[in-house]
Parts: C-alpha cells; sequence; structure tokens
C-alpha cells in the first residue's frame, strides 16, 4: 500500500509527499531496529544477571573446600616438623613405636592434595564474553586476580607433584622401606602383610639427603597455603560484591 501510494505521489510529481512517505519508511526502519536492539541488550542483561547469580552460588558453595584443604596442608607441615625434631635429637635406640609413628608421618607427608573448586559458572561467564559485558570494574579487577590466583596455586601443586614423583618418591625407594611406609595408606586392607623390611630411626637422623627433601617440602606447602590464603579471600570478597 505504502509502495502504491509513493508511486502515485511521483507520477503526481508531489515531491514533498515522496520524500515524507520515504521519512515514514526509514524512520519505521530505524524503529524496529532500535526496538530489536533494546530487546537483545535486555535479554543479554538478563542473561548476565543470571550468570553472575549463580556464580555468586558456586564461590559461596567453594568456602567450605578451603578449610579441608588447609587442615590437609597443616597436618603435613605439623608432621614434616614432628619428623624433624625427632631425627635431629639423633636416638640411640630403635623404638618399633617411635619408628612407625614416623613412617605413619611420611605417607601422610608423601601424599599431595589438589585443591579442586567448583568452576562451572566462571568458564560459563568467561566462555560466552559475559567478562566483556560486565560495566563493573571492581568485578572485573577482582575475577582476574581470583584467576592469577589459582594459577599461581595451581602452578606450586604442580611443582609439589613433580618434586614428588622424580625426587622424593625416588629417594624414598631407594633409601627407606617404602613398604613399611605405606602399611599407613588408608585404603591399605588390614589384611595387607607387613613388610619385612622396617626403616632405621639412627639411620634416618644421619640422612642429609631426607632433611634435605623433608625442607623442600615444607617450603612449597608453605607457598601453597599462602596462595590458598589469598585465594579464599578474594573469594568471600566475590561473594560480598556479587550480592
Amino acid at each position: 500500500m505504502l509502495l502504491r501510494r509513493i508511486t502515485e505521489h511521483v507520477k503526481a510529481q508531489n515531491w514533498f509527499a515522496v520524500f515524507l512517505d520515504f521519512a515514514i519508511v526509514v524512520i519505521g526502519i530505524l524503529i524496529a531496529f532500535q526496538i530489536t536492539t533494546w530487546n537483545e541488550n535486555r535479554v543479554q542483561r538478563e542473561h548476565l544477571g543470571q550468570q553472575l547469580a549463580s556464580l555468586r552460588v558456586e564461590f559461596e558453595e567453594n568456602l567450605p573446600r578451603f578449610d579441608d584443604y588447609k587442615k590437609n596442608l597443616q597436618s603435613q607441615l605439623d608432621d614434616i616438623n614432628d619428623i624433624r625434631a625427632v631425627l635431629a635429637v639423633e636416638p640411640t635406640a630403635a623404638d618399633p613405636g617411635a619408628v612407625d609413628a614416623i613412617d605413619a608421618k611420611l605417607m601422610n607427608v608423601f601424599r599431595i592434595a589438589v585443591f579442586a573448586p567448583e568452576q562451572k559458572a566462571m568458564e560459563d561467564l568467561t566462555s560466552n564474553g559475559g567478562l566483556r559485558r560486565l560495566s563493573s570494574k571492581e568485578i572485573r579487577d577482582a575475577l582476574s586476580e581470583w584467576e592469577q590466583a589459582l594459577a599461581g596455586l595451581k602452578r606450586l601443586e604442580g611443582d609439589a607433584l613433580n618434586h614428588r614423583n622424580t625426587a622424593f618418591a625416588s629417594y624414598i625407594f631407594g633409601n627407606l622401606s617404602f613398604g613399611a611406609i605405606g602399611e599407613n595408606y588408608g585404603l591399605i586392607d588390614s589384611d595387607f602383610a607387613a613388610s619385612k623390611f622396617r626403616n632405621d630411626l639412627m639411620l634416618m637422623a644421619q640422612d642429609r639427603v631426607l632433611d634435605n627433601h623433608l625442607v623442600m617440602r615444607y617450603g612449597v606447602n608453605s607457598a601453597v597455603l599462602a596462595y590458598l590464603d589469598e585465594l579464599e579471600h578474594i573469594t568471600e570478597k566475590l561473594v560480598l560484591i556479587l550480592k
């Protein structure tokens, strides 16, 4: 209908009416485009709001994991201190109870735990360009700090795992009875036969390499704990600012 009217106005050489008809068409297109853009922006804002709400829930649910992991790290630090304290006095007699206690602590130190926070909401936000749509610089900066702290923590966990697998394990298998130590592994069945090879506290007390490995484990665990504290602080901060 509009096209027919424009044609009639052209034939009648009513240029003002032609101009008015074209203006109506252009304005209609612009309004339709603006409505579409506004609707798309509204949908994106709603989706971003849902993503941030999910992210806050995820961070809240991750908080209890910090305490569990800290307890694990601290127990290893305490056991390293206990082992070095016992060996520092240079024991002169083979006390089976003391040896068994050291073996249990060595098994705990030998373990490598990893911090595994839930990251599905975080991955959804970053993979769909949500970070670019965030208008809050405070939230963007905090999320960036969180990712950096987690990356540092994972790097140190990798260092700990590499040291255990390539150096500490090799030392223990070559110089100590891992059979006696492994009897303290949580998944070992009570029917598991005890190793005939036992560790000697007097020999361990004179072993500089063992002390070096223990100090290395202590240093890495302490650094992991520091990164964990930072990550927990940032997580708590994000829970607050995402409200």
